[in-house]
């Protein structure tokens, strides 16, 4: 049994900890405005600070779940999926060939997944954390779109495109995605005319950075998803006349079969379309990286080479694609791909059961989540960026706090987690 000043000390560890993750997730440890390096040595430099950081924010989280054991077993037997795939990639640590790295990686990926949870079991309401989100992304816009047009290193020395704060032209373009979304729901939800103004603003200045950044990828998403907001409000108009599933039926097979026919007949329309955007039919070389992935990934089909054990610089299979690849990737682009080449079969149906598992669930309790669009952000991306249950990226730190909020937030409705003074767990 805790007393009421012991709970408070747990839940304000686990709030801290968990804003103080996201905050250093999105600006990042080092110092901005960095040059890009063309040497391969240099990408496998250790980041000291972010290892003491987010070690001590792991500790932090591990310590506030102490009085909420309860809590996350009954998450687990709920959920079951992320945690299979969890235990699929410790497995791999056996037969990876750099064993310590991918215990590293792990880490960070354990990491993200207990700073989640110990956010979510000592919440009330997980809306709460929105606002601390929009005034995190404020600042990372407003400082992001102010040092594009005063500081040098904020826009990209080799292609001139935009940066801001983040690494590179696609984080920009990642970050500037979640802002967009975050700021249509909260333009949805304010009601005070200050307030929807603000929202306005930073909705304005989130696009921009969007379509400035000239990423292809989020660019792509967020038409994606400009595409899903439209059926889901035909849905609504069509509902009345009792054709509602009828439309968006017929307008995806519509969309899908004129995709498939342009590709197939019309290449160079396809071609004139990404010209538009400054790219080619290749994705700008990742679609030959794949193919070679693709190679490395058929020796090893069904358990792969290790949790994130592939794309390790120093490793002579890396230093052979810089000598092809000289942009130096440091991943495949294509998360689908990484996974299945560094988890194996087993691993890629083990994160798409993941997946399956969140809508099913969501359709089966009819939970209306906002939360919810992170996760196809992330699907989507994950075709031509290496974002989905990657360590240490924000997309990722998004995905897995959509997807345990929901099972978290049911457990609360049936009453399985509770929150009363005695501060424990029972089953109905």
């Amino acid at each position: 049994m805790l007393n009421e000043a012991n709970k408070n000390i747990y839940s304000q560890v686990a709030r801290i900890t968990f804003f103080l993750y996201f905050f250093f997730t999105l600006f990042g440890t080092s110092l901005p405005f960095r040059a890009g390096t063309r040497d391969p040595s240099e990408l496998g430099t250790s980041n000291v600070v972010s290892q003491i950081v987010f070690s001590t924010l792991f500790l932090t989280a591990f310590f506030s779940l102490i009085p909420k054991t309860n809590n996350i077993i009954a998450i687990i037997k709920k959920e079951k999926f992320l945690m299979i795939f969890l235990l699929w990639c410790t497995l791999s640590i056996i037969w990876a060939e750099n064993s310590f790295v991918v215990f590293k990686r792990l880490f960070q990926f354990y990491t993200a997944i207990i700073v989640c949870l110990s956010f979510l079991v000592h919440s009330d309401s997980i809306d709460d954390v929105l606002f601390t989100l929009k005034v995190f992304f404020s600042i990372f816009m407003i400082v992001s779109l102010i040092s594009i047009f005063t500081v040098p290193g904020a826009v990209s020395r080799h292609f001139k495109e935009w940066q801001g704060l983040a690494t590179s032209k696609n984080g920009l373009g990642e970050y500037s995605l979640i802002s967009t979304v975050i700021w249509i729901y909260a333009l949805s939800k304010d009601k005070r005319t200050k307030s929807q103004l603000f929202s306005f603003f930073m909705l304005l200045v989130s696009v921009f950075l969007l379509f400035g950044a000239h990423s292809i990828t989020s660019l792509s998403a967020f038409l994606f998803l400009i595409l899903l907001w439209f059926l889901f409000a035909a849905d609504k108009i069509f509902k009345p006349i009792g054709i509602r599933r009828t439309f968006t039926i017929l307008f995806l097979i519509f969309a899908g079969s004129l995709t498939v026919l342009a590709f197939i007949f019309s290449k160079e329309i396809i071609a004139s379309i990404f010209a538009l955007a400054g790219r080619n039919l290749t994705l700008t070389g990742r679609t030959d990286l794949w193919a070679d992935i693709m190679v490395e990934a058929e020796k090893h089909l069904l358990i792969g080479c290790g949790y994130k054990g592939f794309w390790i610089t120093d490793s002579p299979k890396i230093l052979e694609i810089y000598e092809t690849y000289i942009w130096l990737p440091r991943s495949g682009h294509n998360g689908y791909i990484d996974t299945l080449n560094e988890t194996g079969l087993i691993g890629l149906f083990s994160m798409l059961a993941i997946v399956i598992n969140y809508f099913v669930t969501l359709v089966k309790y009819k939970e209306n989540s906002f939360w919810m669009w992170f996760i196809v952000l992330a699907l989507i991306e994950n075709f031509t960026e290496t974002v989905l249950l990657n360590p240490g990226g924000l997309m990722t730190l998004m995905f897995l706090f959509a997807y345990l909020s929901l099972f978290t937030t049911i457990l609360r409705k049936e009453h399985i987690i509770v929150e009363p003074e005695m501060d424990l767990v029972y089953q109905k």
